[in-house]
């Protein structure tokens, strides 16, 4: 919208006129004023308001209804049946067009994947995708698209941290040694439950969860699981480091037998002729003879190697490696 392009403007305005020195008063085409209300009513419209010549607040409901759009709702309801209010003072929502967004906190993390939302006293609303890992989480802050007569689940994040849910409890690889905001070493810290309700909330879903007293009772073997902490406050996180990590074999069958977060201990594989450790050297008890040839098995071999002639000694298998911080996002 502009001026229009016309010769009774006075630099490039309305004016009344001036007797005078003889300027002309402005006239108002019907191209001018259609071009006025055109714009006015399709502003109007945008708001889902419906256009009436009596009504003189229109303009200001229909920009209420479009700011409504930013502003989080007031979130009641059960888990699965969400009930949504517009905050007060804000215009209530009349009707909901394709794309419009929704945004709420979650007051309880949904326990099935038939959920409504209802909004300001409309039908309900079936609200997709929030099974699994895309569950809705208690404590996020949530935007939904309406789209096709249905709610669409299109960002969870932590309103305290700025993260998206995605992200937390996700292993990190950070090539500097600084834990920005919102980030954690995994190093087994105790959380508060509290403090940290999307976290827990996430935790409580997945398999490598352990009541902590079976966590404390073998560290290691555990290090790679979550603890219930004191059972009622806290939990504890994973312990990462100094490991190596391994991607889950999920059926392959190369790593097979093993579930999330399992510990493994070293393994060498001793090709043939190999010795692993020599008690003694050149008589009866040692691995070789007077000439450094093997003839009796070593009372001491750590494992049922075959006999060989090397009295190298092995302990571990480990690659040429560079260390850096394992961490996560809160």
């Amino acid at each position: 919208m502009n001026y229009p392009d016309s010769n009774d403007l006075y630099q490039g305005k309305f004016t009344d006129g001036d007797p005078l020195t003889g300027l002309p008063a402005s006239q108002d085409s019907a191209e001018q004023m259609n071009a006025v209300y055109d714009e006015l009513i399709n502003l109007i419209r945008e708001g889902d308001v419906v256009e009436n010549v009596s009504a003189l607040s229109q303009l200001a409901l229909s920009v209420k209804n479009q700011i409504r759009g930013t502003s989080v709702m007031t979130t009641t309801g059960d888990a699965n049946d969400i009930q949504l209010t517009s905050p007060a003072g804000k215009q209530t929502v009349q009707a909901l067009k394709d794309y419009d967004k929704i945004y709420f906190r979650v007051n309880l993390s949904n326990s099935q994947s038939n959920v409504t939302l209802t909004i300001d006293g409309l039908a309900p609303i079936a609200l997709s995708n929030v099974v699994g890992a895309n569950q809705l989480l208690q404590g996020a802050l949530v935007t939904v698209t309406y789209l096709d007569g249905r709610f669409w689940l299109t960002e969870q994040i932590n309103p305290k941290t700025g993260n998206d849910v995605n992200d937390i409890g996700k292993l990190i690889v950070d090539t500097t040694n600084h834990t920005a905001t919102g980030e954690i070493v995994l190093d087994g810290s105790t959380l508060s439950r509290t403090e940290h309700p999307i976290y827990w909330a996430k935790v409580q879903t997945i398999s490598n969860l352990i009541d902590q007293a079976q966590k404390d009772a073998d560290q290691k073997t555990y290090a790679g699981y979550y603890g219930t902490g004191d059972g009622e406050t806290t939990f504890t996180i994973p312990t990462l480091g100094g490991e190596f990590i391994r991607g889950y074999d999920n059926g392959r069958g190369v790593d097979a037998g093993r579930s999330v977060g399992s510990f493994q201990s070293s393994m060498t594989s001793i090709p043939d002729g190999v010795i692993i450790r020599v008690g003694s050297f050149g008589n009866d008890d040692g691995a070789y003879d007077s000439n450094g040839i093997s003839n009796t098995r070593n009372v001491n071999d750590q494992s049922p190697a075959p006999w060989g002639n090397s009295s190298t000694k092995y302990y571990e298998t480990r690659p040429r490696n560079i260390t850096y911080f394992f961490k996560t996002r809160l």
